[in-house]
């Protein structure tokens, strides 16, 4: 199909050179640390799946609101636990010809930054909920906030300007 359409456009297909696409990233630490985080948060909900379950169904008898709200925060835990780090990735992404004095410096980076920066808002909010929920878990709780603050921070501190990005489509 492919190929019948390249033809319909007047594209040679064969004529197409292969080039690798060299990218470089930034040195930073933040990605490091928000894979890693992935991998933790996702261990520590597959190591207390039973005790999660038993949780919601002590709401589901007092109150099936609180239930849907803890369903929803691990939901959002679970959601963000690797997009974050795939996020703050592509935003250390140095684009070939990058210049400070281009106007669109860093246009795509800034995007994925805040984008990044939103998830963990987003993890911190239904960490904090689910901590409300299940305090016996709360020294590991507090440790996964931690790590998202310290992420946070180490992202703002690489993009003190991601916040006041527009996002076309989203905050206009």
């Amino acid at each position: 199909m492919i190929q019948k359409d390249a033809e319909k456009s007047g594209i040679d297909l064969e004529s197409i050179k292969d080039e690798d696409y060299e990218v470089e990233w930034v040195k930073n630490n933040a990605t490091e640390q928000s894979r890693q985080y992935g991998f933790d948060i996702s261990e520590w909900l597959k190591k207390h799946h039973e005790d999660i379950q038993k949780a919601g169904q002590q709401l589901m008898l007092v109150d099936k609101k609180k239930l849907l709200r803890l369903n929803d925060a691990l939901e959002v835990v679970q959601w963000y636990s690797f997009f974050i780090s795939a996020k703050i990735h592509r935003a250390f992404l140095k684009h070939e010809g990058d210049d400070e004095e281009d106007e669109y410096y860093m246009y795509d980076n800034l995007g994925s930054a805040k984008i990044a920066l939103i998830a963990i808002d987003r993890s911190i909010a239904a960490l904090g909920y689910i901590l409300e929920r299940m305090p016996e878990y709360e020294d590991d709780l507090l440790n996964f906030l931690i790590t998202l603050s310290k992420i946070k921070n180490k992202v703002l501190a690489a993009f003190p300007k991601a916040m006041e990005f527009k996002r076309p489509g989203f905050d206009d």
